[in-house]
């Protein structure tokens, strides 16, 4: 967790069960991802079906940027993304805490 400053708050950690993390910047759509996740939606270009929030077909699983929601900026795109983060957030913060 980190304060007001963004500087990290001793104390705070947490582990959260994944099968795996992604980081993608930039970058195209992954199909071996899609194809080897069972209910990931896509669109015709290949690239993740997500709502507004960023949710896509497979819970737990997040998509962002111009092409999602149809930003035609940079500014869109990142207050767009900048919104997802906050649902990812949320949704990590739902799930049982590894002890």
């Amino acid at each position: 967790m980190y304060d007001s400053n963004y500087a990290d708050v001793p104390g705070t950690e947490k582990l959260y069960p994944a099968d795996s993390v992604l980081i993608s910047v930039s970058q195209g759509p992954r199909n071996r991802i899609v194809n080897s996740t069972e209910g990931l939606s896509v669109n015709a270009r290949g690239l993740l079906l997500a709502d507004e929030t960023g949710h896509t077909t497979h819970p737990g699983i997040f998509a962002s940027g111009d092409v999602v929601n149809g930003a035609r900026t940079v500014v869109e795109a990142v207050a767009h993304s900048k919104k997802v983060a906050e649902e990812m957030d949320a949704y990590i913060q739902s799930l049982p805490e590894i002890k």
